[in-house]
């Protein structure tokens, strides 16, 4: 294609691009498209200009997404406000009248309203912290504390290994204590007593 899209051209273009990426044509395929409707006499449009074109539409549909997504919760949130407001309104006036007696002549109440309207109140606050995400460091909590699973695991981990090593340790002392008396009481003479009040030492076959 000789020289770039007019303003009105790159529009009527998006129009249509959109329509066939939703129904699953490759970039090629709209690009042969296209050329053949358009742009024949212009040497046709490349598939690097329906690249292009491509990704302004992906970002015209996130922010559409995310304006819709906006309109729904603010939409959501006066729906939860107006709910709320009824039921603090309710609740007032599920509260009975004070009563004056003779021995008490400030207002006292006898009892409170009715607790249900409470539960409604309760109800819209939860819901509106999901909606504006205000529960998140829940999620972050539980994260940290699988990691900290996972760190005290690997903290027994090394201390199982190094008691594992401790032992095999004190095994080869032990074997070579025992290897070191065995040796010992083969070399040294053996003292037997004398019944007349000496010590006789028994020589070894070496020394005969």
């Amino acid at each position: 294609m000789k020289g770039p899209r007019r303003k009105a051209e790159r529009e009527r273009d998006l129009v249509l691009v959109s329509e066939l990426l939703l129904k699953g044509w490759t970039t090629y395929a709209i690009a042969e498209h296209l050329s053949t409707l358009f742009y024949s006499d212009k040497g046709g449009i490349s598939q690097r200009s329906i690249g292009y074109d491509k990704k302004q539409l992906e970002e015209r549909w996130l922010a559409l997404q995310m304006d819709i997504l906006s309109y729904a919760k603010a939409r959501e949130l006066a729906r939860i406000d107006a709910i709320e407001k009824e039921a603090w309104l309710a609740w007032e006036d599920s509260k009975p009248a004070p009563e004056v007696t003779e021995t008490s002549p400030v207002a006292k109440r006898k009892n409170t309203g009715n607790h249900q309207y409470l539960q409604t109140i309760r109800w819209c606050v939860e819901q509106r912290r999901k909606i504006l995400g205000l529960d998140t460091p829940d999620e972050i909590n539980i994260k940290a504390n699988v990691e900290l699973y996972s760190l005290q695991d690997v903290v027994i981990a090394i201390e199982q290994e190094e008691t594992r090593r401790e032992r095999k340790k004190l095994e080869r002392e032990d074997e070579r204590v025992w290897q070191e008396r065995e040796v010992s009481e083969i070399t040294t003479p053996a003292i037997v007593p004398d019944f007349f009040g000496e010590s006789a030492l028994i020589p070894l076959e070496g020394d005969l």
